[in-house]
């Protein structure tokens, strides 16, 4: 049975209120979470606040706006609200909702353009490439360092070149061959996701050897990286981040 033009329309009127109901997830399951989210979240617990977080509905425009903006989650002290915030974010996948997101890339405030780059690291979508090459050059270093682990866990290609240039190299006599990133706490995690895109380990800081070996394969099907204790920036859970061993760090 064909259908008119008019209920075609309304068809389709129809289609955009159910997607826009869904983006609001409903005033009665927003509030719902709401109330999960204030019960849990003045427990002194961290596993009382990180399930608070994760109550909130993924599907929601609400959900962006008040994790970044009202709580300002990504801006907590404390390393897992952070992570568990932007977790939760790295779970929207509507189109319209991730622009939105996306939109924070570009915040005035660098703890937020932080925060997004470890929401990539974890969303591991490759639509997110270009956003996450931008903040390479970013002027704050916690969100270049942060940019660098989301280049690694999306394995971003594009994000060689500019990563090896980030490189901090001083010979074995000392001598300075190349200045790289000026600030020496995003070098570690550089090389660390240097290798996790080229799945090389073998050329350390020498960033002569990353050119030749890049201009060479950056064509091929390359391999996995192979390394044992890769900790946190591996499958291992149930370990807090600090400047030494992770990249979310403390300061």
């Amino acid at each position: 049975m064909r259908l008119s033009l008019v209920s075609l329309l309304a068809l389709s009127f129809l289609v955009r209120m159910a997607d826009a109901q869904e983006k609001g997830a409903g005033d009665g399951k927003w509030k719902e979470a709401m109330q999960a989210y204030k019960d849990d979240f003045k427990k002194k617990s961290v596993r009382f606040k990180k399930r608070a977080i994760e109550a909130l509905p993924a599907s929601d425009i609400r959900t962006i706006t008040f994790i970044i903006e009202e709580e300002k989650l990504l801006s907590s002290k404390d390393w897992w609200i952070r992570y568990t915030a932007a977790s939760q974010l790295a779970k929207i996948r509507d189109p319209e909702l991730r622009q939105k997101l996306l939109t924070y890339a570009k915040s005035s405030d660098p703890k937020i353009r932080e925060g997004i780059m470890t929401t990539l690291a974890i969303s591991n979508d490759p639509a997110d490439a270009p956003v996450i090459l931008e903040a390479l050059k970013d002027s704050t270093w916690q969100v270049r360092r942060m940019a660098c682990w989301a280049a690694g866990q999306q394995k971003v290609k594009e994000a060689v070149d500019p990563m090896i240039e980030m490189i901090h190299w001083v010979d074995k006599g000392g001598n300075e061959r190349q200045k790289g990133d000026p600030h020496p706490r995003v070098q570690g995690v550089c090389l660390y996701n240097l290798e996790e895109i080229t799945g090389q380990t073998q050329f350390a800081d020498d960033a002569d050897q990353w050119r030749t070996y890049w201009a060479r394969n950056k064509d091929k099907t390359l391999p996995k990286v192979k390394r044992f204790g890769v900790g946190d920036f591996g499958d291992v859970k149930g370990i807090e981040f600090n400047d030494t061993v992770g990249p979310g760090g403390t300061g």
